[in-house]
């Protein structure tokens, strides 16, 4: 059988980080942001600073949101999963990892929410990651970056695609540093300084996108006898 094929835009996508603080743990494990960004070209970044105020740390994720309810039929089998970045500039490995926040974006409180308390994947156990760990590119010519997706983000988008009820049907992924989810501490600004395009670019030609390679649900035959 031949799969089908889907192409989801974000439906909220979003930088929140945590700047200019006094501790590496202060960046990374609080669960609320200091900053928010809906532009066009945002960082996935951790970095240290150094200067007459002291050493102080600063820690950019990029979260984003994907509506597969309306995306794809009730019933849809998710048999692959791709994500499509267009990075302006890439420096150090990264992670895309599950996030609990399926509506409201638009939040401080969004940046803690790819944090959990037991379960990780990551020596922490605290980030459950949804891609194996990956180096960005900027290809020549200018072109999307693909990272293919593991079977625990295929089983949570399978769980929310084509729902009804009162499951909001968003597939939530955020895109992090090694440092990020190694939760080791960085040494200087010149590593983990990504910047990538988001939603709010001009047009769709540079945008995130979420492809998904599908089986569309079974066809239910209804017979008379006569």
């Amino acid at each position: 059988m031949a799969y089908q094929t889907a192409t989801v835009y974000p439906d909220v996508d979003l930088a929140s980080a945590r700047t200019v603080q006094t501790s590496w743990e202060n960046a990374r494990d609080t669960s609320t942001s200091t900053l928010l960004s809906t532009s066009s070209l945002r960082p996935v970044a951790s970095w240290r600073t150094s200067g007459r105020g002291g050493i102080s740390y600063t820690n950019y994720r990029y979260f984003a949101n994907f509506d597969l309810k309306s995306a794809l039929p009730y019933g849809a089998a998710i048999m692959s999963l791709k994500m499509y970045i267009w990075f302006n500039n890439t420096d150090g490995e990264m992670y895309f990892v599950k996030h609990s926040r399926p509506t409201s974006l638009v939040s401080s409180n969004t940046y803690g929410k790819c944090i959990y308390a037991s379960g990780g994947t990551n020596s922490n156990g605290d980030m459950i990651a949804l891609a194996d760990e990956f180096s960005g590119s900027v290809p020549v010519p200018a072109d999307y970056h693909v990272v293919t997706l593991n079977s625990t983000a295929i089983d949570l988008a399978n769980d929310v695609a084509g729902t009804d009820g009162d499951n909001s049907g968003m597939f939530c992924i955020a895109l992090i540093t090694k440092k990020d989810y190694d939760d080791g501490a960085p040494s200087n600004t010149t590593s983990f300084d990504s910047d990538i395009y988001t939603d709010a670019y001009t047009g769709t030609s540079r945008d995130p996108k979420l492809v998904i390679e599908y089986e569309n649900p079974p066809t239910i035959g209804l017979g008379a006898n006569f």
